[in-house]
């Protein structure tokens, strides 16, 4: 006998065992390992129950939302990271890479006004909470308003808006009055920032000069 022909035969059988280990419903049935003409149907509705419980969890999983993200109300400052990064509660971090460590723009060691009613020139995020909160109103922004540590780097993490929804080039928070002219410019970033930050709707930031791209 050839080696092929053993071969066929060897597979042959091991078909004719797999044929002989098959059961019908009544074979399986009647096995002594199971009782009862009812136990495959239990088995059944088990199978078709558990199918059910997955599918209604499915539909359930489907319905559900991930609350809005909405403007900060707080904050942490975290200075294991190099700029130091100010975690906002919406999930927002904010980085000043100009002013990488320097406690008085983040307001390490400092005495924040958390509800200003006056544009202040640092830390950056007494203003930032007190705009979010209402207590720093858009128009007290405008006469007030000192944009000499808002860099061009000034970059926000994880936003709530995309920055390049945007053209932020001509938009500012007021008129340029005795301000330096680069000085004037950098208000386009306090514009972008809370655009970012989700403090200022579109509306807003269009009214200030920013262009929809």
């Amino acid at each position: 006998m050839s080696n092929f022909e053993e071969f066929a035969r060897a597979v042959g059988k091991d078909v004719k065992n797999i044929k002989e280990q098959q059961l019908t419903k009544s074979e399986f049935n009647s096995k002594d390992c199971i009782t009862g003409n009812s136990e495959y149907d239990f088995l059944k509705r088990s199978v078709q129950e558990l199918e059910k419980q997955n599918k209604l969890l499915q539909e359930q999983l489907a319905l559900v939302k991930p609350a809005p993200r909405r403007a900060p109300m707080a904050y942490m400052l975290d200075r294991t990271t190099v700029p130091w990064t100010i975690w906002f509660d919406n999930g927002c971090g904010l980085q000043m890479p100009s002013y990488s460590e320097t406690a008085t723009i983040y307001g390490y060691g400092q005495n924040i006004d958390l509800q200003s009613k006056k544009w202040q020139q640092f830390p950056i995020v007494g203003n930032i909470i007190s705009l979010s909160s209402g207590n720093l109103t858009l128009d007290n922004v405008k006469n007030t308003v000192d944009a000499i540590y808002w860099a061009d780097d000034t970059t926000v993490l994880n936003s709530i808006k995309n920055k390049d929804d945007y053209d932020w080039a001509n938009a500012r928070c007021g008129e340029e009055g005795a301000k330096e002219q680069w000085q004037w410019r950098r208000e386009a970033n306090i514009i972008r920032v809370m655009y970012q930050l989700g403090i200022w709707d579109a509306k807003t930031v269009e009214s200030l000069g920013a262009v929809r791209r």
